[in-house]
């Protein structure tokens, strides 16, 4: 059984919970975490560069534009909670799916 506690449907949008990973070998979606789903980022976390590669990364896995994605909490920590206004496609990530 998937575990979906990583994300949830609002009125405003998906929410997804992210474990972030920076200066990865590549920007990807890795396995899921008890209630987050892990985010390799290759960017640093510096100067924002971390949070603005994340928000590159969704906009271009959801179909959506870049100011439809948002960074709730977590600025300056590797937890994040990020919505995302509506997505234009729904990657194929373990559980997730569309729900109302």
């Amino acid at each position: 059984m998937v575990n979906k506690h990583w994300y949830h449907w609002k009125p405003e949008g998906l929410q997804l919970r992210l474990q972030v990973k920076t200066r990865a070998s590549d920007n990807k979606f890795a396995e899921i975490l008890e209630d987050r789903i892990k985010l390799r980022i290759m960017a640093a976390a510096v100067n924002r560069k971390a949070n603005e590669a994340i928000i590159k990364f969704l906009s271009k896995e959801f179909r959506t534009p870049k100011s439809y994605v948002q960074i709730l909490r977590g600025h300056s920590n590797s937890k994040k909670l990020v919505l995302i206004n509506k997505p234009g496609r729904l990657p194929e990530l373990p559980g997730l799916e569309f729900t109302e």
